[in-house]
């Protein structure tokens, strides 16, 4: 996987937490998550005329496996949330609403936000194996 890291050595004295190259300046994470939902938002959108109301979280599930590689655990379930958010306002009916019709429509949202953290466990499992560092 990602085996070029860089290692900061915290000024307290703990021990050396490892950062992915490019990830190293505060709020990278964030600009991540947020490329990352929008990203997918504008891939569904143009796959909207075919998909027509059906799968609203189909591409969400690889952005939060990528947020996972990249910037651990932490921002891939921060990912999961905005991009359920994202789909349940733009893809799920009534559309531009964060309404639920029906119990159905929660349960949807429950398992994909589900679905995308035990991903993000997932990935993150096999980073700390592969590094042999902290899982976060």
């Amino acid at each position: 996987m990602l085996r070029a890291v860089r290692t900061l050595e915290s000024s307290a004295g703990r021990e050396a937490e490892t950062v992915p190259p490019g990830m190293s300046f505060p709020g990278t994470k964030a600009y991540l998550v947020l490329f990352l939902g929008v990203s997918a938002t504008l891939l569904r959108w143009l796959l909207d005329p075919w998909l027509a109301g059906q799968s609203p979280f189909s591409p969400y599930y690889f952005v939060v496996a990528v947020a996972a590689i990249i910037g651990g655990l932490r921002t891939a379930v921060i990912t999961a949330l905005v991009c359920g958010i994202a789909a349940d306002y733009f893809w799920v009916e009534p559309r531009f609403s964060l309404e639920f019709l029906n119990r159905g429509q929660v349960v949807q949202l429950l398992v994909f936000i589900g679905e995308a953290i035990l991903i993000s466990m997932a990935v993150s499992w096999v980073r700390f194996l592969d590094r042999g560092c902290d899982v976060r």
